[in-house]
């Protein structure tokens, strides 16, 4: 039941807002966020031509809205974040912990127990094997929108070249993007991360808090962490064998585990895949978009191709059809959670 104040009312009389539409964008938008100044639920719906924004209370099963004006589509996607480059080191510290003792050692080199097993099975196939690429952890990886975590995790396939990297080359490798070209993969990153961050994507602002680049602010992780290479590594073409999905399951787990990420963007079927199958509970919420559960991290999961992929770009492609809304989604989920005590 919806309790109308006579404040509301008389704003709706003046604004010539129509309390029929007005209940409805309350009752039934999807659109939702919690802010944290007021303490109340908003919520985003059109009446006719106009955007508008209603801030309401809910006891029970009774609704009553406070105030509501005209907004825009750029207000709405935008909300203050904060980076913490001392929070955002403790994740680094924590993941390169794990990875120094389970994949790849600064000083006895690579170490996974499975190694020999994902080795053969490359070379059995006269395919090189690449051991040892480490994952990415953004400087201003811990990031923060209204008081709700915005940790953000892609996950790829492979790297695809054959060589060794750890955590410190991963970085380099990252961050030399933000000034030189973009091949269609890290086009597609930036793109995703501008969209999740409230930014337009493939808009020429790149940059959050304290002028971080969206590539600060996020981590990496591919969903194996050594390479097939069937070409030797003169291209980038295959993927891993069955062998490294399976085997390389726990340290993607594990990174998850460490990380705690609050979005997980997965990139590709296969990494889509392999996440499935490390996930200890699935809710799905929209197209491409689920809530999931590992090791006791929530997360909210957002399915997409691989920018590399045929149909990826243009008009009638993937990133404007889905890469773009399910993010855009995911994105309104959370920031309608309640922030963190």
């Amino acid at each position: 039941m919806v309790v109308w104040t006579a404040y509301l009312k008389h704003r709706a009389r003046l604004r010539g807002f129509d309390l029929t539409e007005i209940e409805r964008i309350v009752r039934f938008s999807e659109e939702r966020y919690f802010d944290v100044i007021t303490q109340r639920t908003v919520v985003i719906g059109r009446d006719r031509k106009q955007l508008l924004l209603v801030a309401h209370e809910q006891k029970q099963e009774t609704i009553i809205p406070i105030t509501v004006y005209v907004t825009t589509r750029q207000q709405v996607m935008f909300m203050p974040v904060r980076t913490d480059p001392r929070e955002s080191k403790r994740y680094w510290n924590r993941l390169e912990e794990y990875c120094s003792k389970h994949v790849l050692n600064p000083k006895s080199g690579f170490c996974c127990e499975h190694g020999e097993a994902c080795r053969d099975s490359a070379e059995s196939r006269s395919n090189a094997f690449a051991a040892g690429q480490l994952s990415y952890v953004g400087d201003r990886y811990a990031v923060e929108a209204e008081g709700i975590p915005m940790r953000i995790l892609v996950v790829p396939m492979q790297v695809g070249k054959n060589e060794v990297i750890d955590m410190d080359k991963r970085r380099g490798q990252i961050l030399g993007r933000i000034e030189n070209p973009r091949n269609p993969h890290m086009r597609g990153v930036v793109q995703v991360l501008q969209v999740l961050f409230g930014l337009e994507p493939g808009g020429v602002v790149e940059k959050i808090h304290n002028n971080s680049h969206v590539l600060e602010a996020y981590a990496m992780a591919n969903s194996v962490l050594c390479s097939n290479l069937p070409t030797g590594g003169k291209s980038r073409r295959g993927e891993p064998t069955r062998t490294m999905w399976k085997n390389c399951r726990e340290h993607l787990r594990q990174t998850i585990v460490l990380l705690k990420p609050t979005i997980i963007v997965t990139q590709g079927n296969a990494p889509r895949d392999v996440l499935g199958t490390v996930v200890d509970r699935c809710e799905p919420i929209g197209d491409r978009v689920d809530r999931v559960t590992v090791g006791g991290v929530q997360a909210t999961w957002c399915k997409l191709w691989h920018p590399a992929a045929p149909r990826y770009w243009g008009d009638a492609g993937h990133f404007r059809e889905i890469a773009v809304p399910a993010p855009r989604h995911v994105r309104h989920l959370a920031l309608s959670q309640q922030p963190a005590p």
